[in-house]
């Protein structure tokens, strides 16, 4: 019985932990920034000059009042690291990063280095910039130097003909040359296909499309051999879902799969690219959705369609917005001023200036009644009412009063 208890208490400590969400907040009055949870509860202190939201992995940097960086965990404690003082690098300009992928940069004496959520070197600082791990690889950059970097602490130097590193797809990643022409590099630091190329696209399937002197473009294998001969005006990457990718031959763009071999579309006058199965295409002035078969499977009939996200799609005809689903059902009708992409069938309708919720059944969840709202995320958006912040979860249930300068997204944390 005992053991049975302690396997409960356990599982209920771990389901606890899975729950736990974080936000950051900025109160009126304040120039402080601190952390909320989802119980209305601000459970660490408004005490920052500079805060990011939380990584999954459990921690967030902040700047205190003077002017110090460091990481904290969930509850608000120092992560310890080998090094009591260092900065945090600006990335692009776009501000200072946490973790990412478990990892984070740091910089010290403008040298920069990597760390784990553990506190410990995985990379030693000694380059000049690094960039956010993404799928366990970053690129470094010393001088005109560059080096892979991998989250197990590998570092591997690329050749010096080497100037400029694009992300990895497929564990490849297209390089530019000295001779100012592109090609690429693997996760190795190994030049796979010479850069011979005026400009190159990503892998995907298998596949990249790159551009010759010639100013003809066609697609090639992960050995650089042609598996679609140049002969495109312009191209964009397979789609790894339908295996369409869309080109411009003749002054006209169209869809072909792996082998060349057009999609052929009753009526269609124009393509966009495929997304979740389904794909734009235009007939006169109008839009509509095909599919892989080439079906209309919306009739040409909108002004625009964005792309179809979780099986929903925005649709405007005029000034005003409804959405669709992936048959061409009409979930929400076009009579609304602006609609935001969905979450989980939840979506945010803007009406007389003000903004509501609506359901996938088109049933209003809350009255219109904030004035700016923001994207979902993990099932809370941030909402404003008058100039004050607040959040509310796809309910529309109240998660935060309307009492802060700032809300940013919130997080959550995984076990």
């Amino acid at each position: 019985m005992n053991v049975l208890f302690s396997i409960g208490i356990f599982f209920l400590s771990v389901l606890l932990h899975a729950q736990t969400y974080r936000v950051a907040v900025q109160p009126v009055g304040s120039k402080f920034w601190g952390y909320a949870n989802e119980k209305s509860q601000l459970v660490i202190e408004a005490k920052f000059l500079k805060c990011t939201d939380f990584s999954e992995d459990g921690f967030a940097a902040v700047m205190d009042d003077n002017k110090r960086y460091f990481f904290i965990d969930e509850d608000g404690k120092e992560l310890k690291l080998p090094v009591s003082s260092y900065e945090l690098p600006n990335f692009l300009g776009l501000g200072i990063k946490g973790f990412t992928e478990g990892i984070a940069n740091i910089s010290i004496n403008k040298r920069v280095g990597t760390v784990n959520t553990r506190g410990e070197w995985v990379h030693q600082p000694s380059f000049d910039k690094i960039t956010p791990f993404k799928d366990a690889i970053a690129v470094a950059q010393t001088g005109v130097k560059h080096t892979i970097l991998h989250k197990n602490g590998d570092a591997f130097t690329c050749p010096d003909e080497v100037i400029d590193i694009k992300n990895f797809t497929e564990e490849m990643a297209p390089f530019k040359g000295k001779n100012d022409r592109f090609g690429f590099i693997n996760t190795k630091g190994q030049i796979v296909v010479p850069a011979t190329f005026l400009s190159v696209g990503y892998f995907s399937n298998g596949l990249a499309w790159a551009k010759t002197s010639a100013l003809t473009i066609g697609f090639i294998d992960k050995s650089g051999n042609w598996v679609l001969n140049p002969q495109f005006e312009s191209a964009k990457e397979f789609d790894p879902e339908s295996g369409f990718a869309l080109v411009k031959s003749t002054g006209e763009w169209k869809l072909i799969d792996r082998t060349g071999k057009a999609l052929v579309v009753s009526g269609a006058t124009g393509y966009g690219e495929f997304y979740e199965g389904v794909c734009n295409a235009k007939k006169g002035a109008k839009v509509g959705l095909i599919n892989t078969n080439g079906e209309w499977i919306v009739a040409a009939q909108y002004d625009k369609i964005q792309r179809m996200q979780n099986g929903y799609a925005n649709v405007r005809n005029i000034e005003f917005w409804g959405v669709i689903d992936n048959t061409g059902k009409v979930i929400i009708p076009v009579k609304y001023e602006n609609i935001n992409p969905n979450d989980n069938g939840i979506f945010a309708v803007k009406r007389d200036k003000l903004w509501g919720l609506m359901d996938r059944s088109g049933r209003l969840v809350t009255n219109f009644e904030y004035t700016a709202i923001r994207d979902f995320k993990n099932g809370f958006a941030a909402v404003k009412v008058g100039n004050k912040w607040g959040m509310i979860n796809s309910t529309g249930q109240q998660i935060l009063p309307f009492q802060f300068e700032r809300v940013e997204d919130m997080v959550k944390i995984q076990p």
